[in-house]
């Protein structure tokens, strides 16, 4: 929890002093603010896009590898 807070303090403290040093043209500030945004987008979207296709592959797997266990052990009722 104190290293949370920690990085969390040394972001805003590198935030503080590259909005101020941003009024005098930091553009490698600028940049640093730029990748970090687009790499957190890119976070977001891969969540959105890949979590229910993982969830969805993962209900296909259970439900036919029950069904498979279910035939091996012979309980399904379709032979």
């Amino acid at each position: 929890m104190h290293g949370g807070a920690g990085i969390g303090r040394s972001l805003l403290l590198l935030y503080v002093s590259c909005r101020d040093t941003a009024t005098l043209g930091c553009a490698r500030c600028n940049e640093i603010f730029n990748a970090s945004y687009i790499v957190i987008h890119r976070a977001i979207i891969l969540l959105i896009v890949v979590g229910p296709l993982l969830a969805i592959c993962t209900v296909l797997a259970v439900t036919f590898l029950n069904k498979h266990i279910m035939s091996v052990n012979g309980l399904s009722k379709v032979q």
